[in-house]
């Protein structure tokens, strides 16, 4: 019986090591996405300033060789690029913002996954308890029986600082993404 419930919380394990892995590659994936974004943005408002400045460079030059009238046609191709540059910047931007919000839903997920895993690991500290006590209460193979529950507590309690300490880098993660 003891060995069925140790195997069970072995599978239970294993399948929330295997759960916390998928969550960890799916932040890297986001984070990833997220850096993208924010590099096109900034090599859009790189692009934005050095069109200014060459457009001014050549106005300079234009004026310089041409009646002192300035020719509206220019400026209105300027405006144009301009407007064009500024509307790329803001659909970027609102690209990013919607990143952020799936990265905040995404720690909101990462966060109910910890908590129903605190609540398994309670109820395997649980298990292991009343285990414990059972060999206590007598048999004669208790000793082997004793050693191999101990190992799995510690195993559970191995597990729960790796999990705490994930959820606590995560969260800060998706926070100062948020953010």
């Amino acid at each position: 019986m003891a060995d069925n419930q140790i195997a069970q919380l072995q599978s239970d394990l294993q399948y929330y090591t295997n759960e916390v892995t998928t969550l960890r590659k799916h932040s890297q994936q986001l984070q990833h996405q997220n850096h993208q974004l924010v590099a096109e943005i900034q090599r859009l408002k790189v692009e934005s300033y050095e069109l200014y400045r060459s457009n001014d460079a050549l106005q300079a030059q234009l004026s310089h060789y041409t009646q002192p009238t300035p020719s509206p046609a220019p400026n209105q191709e300027k405006d144009f690029t301009i407007q064009r540059l500024e509307q790329e910047v803001a659909r970027l931007e609102q690209r990013v913002l919607a990143e952020k919000a799936v990265f905040k839903n995404f720690a909101s997920q990462i966060e109910l996954v910890f908590e129903q895993e605190d609540r398994m690991l309670i109820d395997a500290f649980a298990e292991v308890r009343e285990l414990k006590h059972a060999v206590d209460s007598g048999g004669e193979d208790r000793r082997g029986l004793l050693d191999a529950i101990n190992d799995r507590d510690t195993q559970i309690l191995q597990q729960q600082v790796e999990i705490r300490n994930l959820r606590e880098s995560l969260l800060k993660m998706a926070k100062r993404k948020a953010a």
